[in-house]
């Protein structure tokens, strides 16, 4: 029994010895396998964990599937046309890149190493502006991250246009200055935006932009484009047939440079705003028996009358169509209109038959003053010519028997024989009793004859007019008669 115990107690104490030595043998490994790795790891090089990509350059390009043959566009799209995007790198990241357009959801670009692509086509339902995206790009142990976003753009933006091009203006050039369309002038259409502008061309001009009234440009000269390709100049050549009434109200052939259609609401006038000359014809007349009065209007399309001292317009009054015979007093207004409806400058003569006379036995009562040599002088005087204001005289003047001092602020010259004088303001010579013979002889003939005549008319009865404007006649067209004052 004793024997058994101690083999027990012998056994128990060789376990603990060997359990003993074997956390001994474990612990020391653990040791050293630490020792090896720390020494493993202070002899190892050092690397970042979270190195980021640098971007070299992004691009954004469209490519219209509209082919525009003129001004072809790289950087705007409309639904169903391409976008691509072109990344480039300055290290490869552990992962590919994704881009996510319009915040709409990432997409994973294509490519390798540095080199990174993405295409898309655009859909009705993207925003009509700039197209924005961002692209992350991981690093190379793909714990850094680097964005990339429109603002980073290498170049211009692709911008997203789903709205058609309008046409906003018309401008004529009246290069002539005829107030009508002629060969020689020019029309300039502005559209809002670039446009195809193989769309618009001398061919087919008047069709494409629905020119109304079956009329037509010329085909012989070619329509030029600005730079911008949103300026169309047009000189319009011989055989254009154009007029200020009509409009043009461009067709869905006409487009943008990316192939959307036109999208123009209303006509548009041809930018005729020049307004026709203004009549000719009226003069104030004080009339014996009837007057006849023709009117004539540059580049107007009618005249319009009125004989009640209202103003005519376009609408408004008798459209005249041949000489106007004016047998009464009457207040006459006319206006030139065009296509257009641009009204000229209202004109206004007053036309007074002569009273005081029996017009109907005039002709034959009152015979022609006899002027004799008074006849030669436009304005003859005793005292003096004066003149202030602005003056014209056709014919000559003179006097006697005062002499050239009594014409005054003529700006006299005299001529190098003395005989007469020049001015600036008489388109004939200036004569005066002081000046060389055979001047002074002359000039007491003529105011003789001049006495004699006014003896003669004052003497006579049955004048056409008597007070007539009360002696200021400025201004009025007086027919042959006799007119008294007293």
């Amino acid at each position: 029994m004793l024997r058994c115990q101690f083999i027990r107690r012998l056994l128990f104490i060789m376990k603990l010895s060997v359990s003993r030595s074997l956390d001994s043998i474990v612990l020391s490994i653990f040791f050293v396998l630490s020792a090896v790795f720390v020494s493993l790891f202070a002899f190892m090089p050092q690397s970042v964990s979270a190195a980021a990509v640098t971007l070299t350059s992004v691009t954004a390009t469209s490519t219209p599937a509209y082919t525009n043959t003129g001004l072809a566009t790289t950087t705007r799209a409309k639904t169903g046309d391409t976008v691509q995007y072109q990344l480039t790198l300055g290290g490869t990241p552990l992962i590919a890149p994704e881009i996510n357009i319009f915040g709409m959801g990432s997409t994973t670009m294509s490519g390798a190493t540095t080199a990174w692509y993405y295409s898309t086509t655009t859909a009705s339902n993207w925003t009509e502006s700039t197209v924005t995206f961002m692209i992350s790009v991981g690093g190379t142990a793909g714990d850094a991250t680097t964005t990339v976003t429109h603002a980073d753009l290498t170049g211009t933006n692709v911008t997203f246009d789903k709205t058609g091009p309008t046409l906003v203006s018309s401008v004529w050039t009246d290069t002539d200055a005829s107030t009508q369309f002629s060969a020689t002038d020019v029309l300039v259409f502005t559209f809002s935006e670039t446009m195809a502008t193989t769309t618009l061309t001398g061919v087919d001009l008047a069709t494409a932009l629905a020119l109304t009234n079956s009329h037509i440009f010329s085909t012989t000269t070619t329509p030029t484009w600005n730079a911008a390709g949103n300026v169309l100049t047009v000189t319009l050549g011989a055989g254009t047939t154009i007029t200020g009434a009509d409009t043009v109200d461009t067709t869905s052939s006409v487009k943008d440079a990316i192939g959307n259609a036109d999208a123009t609401a209303a006509p548009v006038a041809l930018g005729d705003t020049t307004a026709p000359a203004a009549p000719t014809g009226l003069t104030s007349t004080v009339f014996h028996g009837s007057v006849s009065v023709t009117l004539a209007s540059t580049g107007s399309s009618q005249i319009r009358y009125t004989t009640d001292s209202t103003a005519p317009t376009c609408s408004t009054g008798t459209a005249y169509s041949s000489a106007i015979t004016v047998n009464s007093s009457i207040t006459l207004k006319a206006v030139g209109c065009d296509e257009a409806g641009n009204l000229s400058s209202v004109v206004t003569a007053v036309y007074s038959p002569a009273t005081g006379g029996n017009d109907a036995s005039v002709s034959t009562a009152q015979a022609v003053v006899n002027l004799g040599s008074a006849a030669n002088f436009a304005i003859l005087a005793k005292s003096g010519i004066s003149t202030t204001g602005a003056t014209s005289v056709t014919g000559d003047i003179g006097v006697s028997p005062v002499d050239s001092t009594a014409l005054t602020g003529f700006g006299l010259v005299a001529d190098a024989t003395n005989v007469f004088s020049k001015s600036s303001l008489v388109s004939g010579n200036v004569y005066a009793a002081n000046y060389a013979v055979p001047s002074p002889a002359t000039m007491t003939t003529a105011i003789n004859d001049m006495q004699i005549a006014y003896t003669n008319a004052a003497g006579r009865t049955s004048p056409y007019a008597t007070e007539l404007g009360a002696g200021n006649i400025g201004g009025m067209t007086l027919g042959a008669g006799l007119y008294k004052w007293s």
